[in-house]
């Protein structure tokens, strides 16, 4: 009979050992909910951004091909001329060598 109490005890004081550890571990709610709507906006900015980014690639490939069919299209060019490239004035150059007074190597003039 004390045997059969022993088991009850301890059944009796794992159950409330358990009870205490649930009540112990209880979540706050509104922390996780918190946590979880935070994830849940930065999943959603990032998806945002990579359709943004796939968007902006496929309308460039389109816009790409667009300019390169009208090029096949018309036959002559639409940039125009380009306009004469303007000359700098020369500048005067002046050493001290052209103000020296020279003499001739040879004397020319007749005796």
């Amino acid at each position: 009979m004390i045997k059969r109490y022993k088991w009850w005890i301890i059944s009796l004081l794992l159950i409330l050992f358990v009870w205490q550890l649930r009540q112990s571990k209880s979540i706050n709610t509104t922390l996780v909910n918190a946590k979880v709507t935070d994830i849940i906006k930065y999943e959603q900015l990032q998806h945002e951004k990579q359709c943004k980014m796939q968007a902006l690639q496929t309308a460039s490939h389109i816009v790409d091909s667009i300019l390169i069919a009208e090029s096949y299209i018309t036959s002559f060019d639409t940039s125009g001329r380009p306009s004469a490239p303007v000359r700098p004035g020369a500048q005067k150059f002046k050493s001290k060598l052209d103000d020296v007074p020279l003499r001739p190597l040879w004397d020319t003039e007749k005796k």
